[in-house]
Order: C-alpha cells, then structure tokens, then sequence
C-alpha cells in the first residue's frame, strides 16, 4: 500500500493537486536542477507522510504521529546546504504522546485551524479536537474538544464550525474560540465548507421539506420551495465534498407517477445560486463504452467538479430494460457546459476529469491496458496525452509535474518541459506536496517515502 495515506475520504494526491507553483514567468526556458532525499534519513523511524496544509505534515512512525512544519525557510535551507531539517511542532498538553493522530478537517488556510482525532487505548474512545497552529512559537492548541454525541460537520477557514448533534437533529454552530453561538433544531446540516461561510440543511414539515442555509452567526435563510423531496448535491474541489445544487421533486414517495414531459412529476436539479436548472432526464454516451447509456447520478458526490458553467458529471449506466429504476454500477465521467437548462457536452472521450482552476483538466485513459494521463482546456480541446503520471496545475499556477518513461520533470501550461527529469526508481507516479508548488514527493515500491524540490530559477 502506498505510503501516501488517505485522508477524510479522498486520497492524499488529490490533496496534492491544490499546490501553487511560485515560479517567475521568465523562468520556462531554463531547466533547473532537482534535489531528492529520503524521508527516513531525515526524520528517523518515518513510515508515512500526509500534508496537513499551510506547510505542516503529519508523520507516522512505528511509535506514534508527530507533526513538522517544512516551510520555504526549511526548503531554501535544503537548497543552499544539502540538509533538509524539519521542524517538529509542539502539540497541545492534552494530546497524548504515542498515539496515531488522524486528520479530520486540514489547515486550509493561514488562520491555522483543522481538526484531528486519535484512539485513546485508556478509554477505548477516539478523542476529536478542534486545534489552531501558531507560526511564531511552531505549537498546536486545543479550542473544542467535541462531546462523543457530536459530529463535526463542517468548518471555515476562519475556524468556525458546524457540529451534528443530539443524533444529528440539530446543528450546533462553534466559533473559532471554542463558544457555541447557536442551536439550530430539527435540521441535520450538510456543514459549513471551506469554500464559503454558509451550510445548508433540509427541514421537513408535514411530509415536505424545504432547503435552507445558515450562515456562521446562525442566521438562516430559505433557499428552496417545499417539495415532496430534495436531496443536496456535492461536488469536490480540493479534495473535499462541497454543496453546489440540490435535488427536488413532487414525486410521492414509492410511486411510479414519474412523467417525463409533467412538471409536477418530473426530477430536477438546481444550483444554489439559483442560477441553472435541468430535469434529470438527459441521457450521455462515453466514448470508451459505446454499448451504454449512462445517465447523471447525483446523489452524494454528483459532481467530481462544478464552477460556474463548466462541470464534471458523476454517472452510471443505465438499464435499458428498466429505463425508470435507478442506474447500475458501471461508471462513467464527463465534461459539461450548464446552459439553456442542459448539461451540453464538451468531452467524453475520457475515463477521469480533474481540475483545480477550471481551465486545464487534467484527464486519462487505459491504451493497450496501460493507464495514460494528459490535459484538456475547458472546451474540451486535448492539450497532450502521453504522461505516466500528472498533476492537476493548481489555480494561477503557471506549472506542475507529470512523469513519462520512470522520469519525473515540471511543466508549463503549454506542454513545454522547464526542468531537467529525475529518474525515479521503483515507481511510477509523483505528486505535488505543499502550498507553493516548491516540494513533491513518491514513495517506492519498497515503502520509502521520498521528497523532491527544485534547485536553480524555477524555484527562485
């Protein structure tokens, strides 16, 4: 298994593929030099890593997790002296040592907040705490310490948080000191994000219900009409879910009413802003399956992307035979316009779709039962299709890493290669691994984690 370790229902490159290059404009021409080093020749007793965000990793050893920061002084200091030396942080008093921390919720922005959980062998429970890094003094405080009947749903960057409690009939909103300033009851919430600063919920009345938001001081809001039903949809984006649209229909439970052409009978989908909506009618062909029918299946992550008017549909075949029921288990993804209350294909000739900006998708495809990956603009053009490995280029990046033939090497938006290749034993893939595109990481088919920054003027 690779060393990579998943996070909260997504793996860890996904994580990865958020990463922004920090690299000059006129630096495409001059291939720079890369330096590779073994993470347990640095941090002794090192099994695995997982980046936390905002330049912290989490490092699992046979004895424990600790968390380092490796931060652009610690890289310039690698570069200039050949030794990298991650700086260990100071967890909170009441975290104890020896334990196998677990992210739950990641520092995803500056204001140093996230949420990690740990098995207490003493208790037999799993401890979850609301922590906040400071940078000055590198140490990691507790502001919540969640009660065993509450879930964490959901948190913004600026640490407040949506909490399920009481057997997830009500939402309980935390600020970013740890002080509950509001219950909201009779609502199981879809959680705050990381995205925005609202969470929504679905309330039920008489056998209808109603989709609402709430915003972080508790203030709520109706989105939606009443309908018979209603479902939110998510999508991913920096590998998490995120609420992007919902689901409604006047369809009574259980009943075979459906009618494809009433609108009082028929299934939709709506963004949240209001702005586009489709009945669930439509139907796709991909071009690797061309003897299915596939359909939009939006329930939980509808979406593997959705921003504005482009979007990557989640879909599964259909059965022909009971065109109504719900579709099988072969899956299928594809690139979309949302317009004129339609999904309007751009691309289906791929088996995957990923972007972090939502102008160059990152795709791939099986050739000769070899999996091959490669980039498409968001009009579905090809860009290249010819890597091993590839990570998505992170908003406003202007490069990322792919790897071809057991080597690795960065590219720019144009396809050029900017850097010499490294060639790379007992792998094959590579991934992006912090915030300003300066550090990438493999691990080997022997379990060695490796790390990898650049040495010259692409990393200026």
């Amino acid at each position: 298994m690779s060393k990579f370790k998943k996070m909260t229902a997504v793996v860890l490159s996904v994580i990865m593929l958020v990463c922004m290059f920090a690299i000059p404009a006129g630096a495409a021409n001059t291939k720079s030099s890369l330096i590779d080093v073994a993470l347990d020749s640095v941090i002794k007793g090192s099994k695995s890593i997982v980046n936390l965000g905002q330049s912290l990793y989490l490092v699992n050893t046979e004895n424990g997790s600790d968390i380092y920061r490796i931060g652009e002084d610690e890289l310039k200091t690698w570069r200039s002296s050949g030794k990298l030396t991650p700086k260990k942080v100071t967890l909170s008093s009441d975290i104890p040592e020896g334990v196998y921390l677990r992210p739950e919720e990641y520092f995803t922005s500056s204001k140093g907040y996230a949420v990690i959980s740990y098995y207490d062998s003493e208790t037999y429970s799993n401890p979850v705490k609301v922590v906040k890094y400071d940078k000055s003094s590198n140490k990691i405080t507790t502001v919540y310490n969640v009660l065993s009947d509450e879930r964490i749903s959901g948190m913004t960057t600026d640490g407040y948080i949506s909490i399920n409690s009481n057997g997830n009939s009500s939402i309980k909103i935390v600020s970013p000191n740890g002080k509950t300033l509001k219950t909201i009851k009779d609502a199981n919430s879809s959680g705050f994000t990381w995205t925005s600063k609202y969470g929504y919920y679905i309330k039920w009345k008489n056998n209808k219900c109603t989709l609402y938001c709430y915003d972080t001081s508790g203030k709520t809001q109706k989105i939606s009409k009443t309908y018979n039903s209603i479902s939110i949809v998510y999508a991913r984006y920096g590998g998490k879910a995120y609420p992007v649209g919902y689901i409604y229909s006047n369809i009574s439970y259980g009943s075979d009413d459906y009618d494809e052409k009433d609108p009082n009978k028929g299934v939709y989908f709506t963004t949240l802003d209001g702005k586009f909506t489709a009945k669930m009618s439509q139907s796709f062909k991909v071009s690797y399956d061309k003897n299915n029918t596939y359909s939009f299946q939006p329930y939980g992550n509808g979406f593997e992307y959705l921003n504005g008017s482009v979007a990557v549909l989640t879909l599964l075949a259909k059965d022909e035979n009971y065109p109504n029921d719900n579709p099988g288990s072969s899956y299928g993804t594809i690139l979309v316009s949302l317009k004129n209350g339609k999904f309007n294909v751009l691309n289906n000739d791929y088996m995957s779709y990923s972007t972090e900006d939502g102008k160059i998708f990152t795709v791939s495809n099986y050739k000769n039962d070899k999996k091959i990956y490669g980039y498409i603009n968001n009009k579905g053009k090809k860009l290249a299709l010819s890597f091993d490995s590839a990570a998505d280029f992170a908003n406003g990046a202007k490069y990322t890493v792919v790897m071809k033939n057991g080597s690795a090497y960065v590219i720019d938006r144009k396809m050029n290669k900017v850097s010499e290749s490294l060639k790379l034993k007992n792998t094959d893939s590579c991934q992006l691994f912090n915030e300003t595109g300066t550090l990438w990481g493999y691990t080997t088919t022997d379990e060695k984690v490796h790390l990898v920054t650049y040495k010259g003027a692409i990393a200026a």
